[in-house]
């Protein structure tokens, strides 16, 4: 449940992690995918994760770095100045 009760001795807590964004990063075939003006650019639906995995999509226009966009099954990283 997420919840985690401290108990009076010591203990070790351990987690597993899932990939929340996609994890393969390359070429997007057949897909453009570009960079202007602090804005991406793609051909169809896209969303824009940062490096933590968090989705930025709704920040289109005022980007600035290093992003992956994921267009349909392609994944690409990309850089925005």
């Amino acid at each position: 449940d997420g919840k985690f009760a401290m108990p009076a001795g010591n203990v070790v807590v351990t987690a597993t992690f899932k990939p929340k964004t996609p994890t393969a990063v390359g070429n997007a075939e057949n897909v453009a995918i570009c960079a202007e003006n602090g804005r991406v650019v793609c051909d169809g639906d896209f969303r824009i994760y940062d490096v933590l995995g968090r989705d930025v999509t709704r920040l289109n226009g005022h980007l600035h770095g290093v992003y992956i966009v994921k267009c349909g099954d392609h994944a690409q990283k990309i850089i925005v100045r």
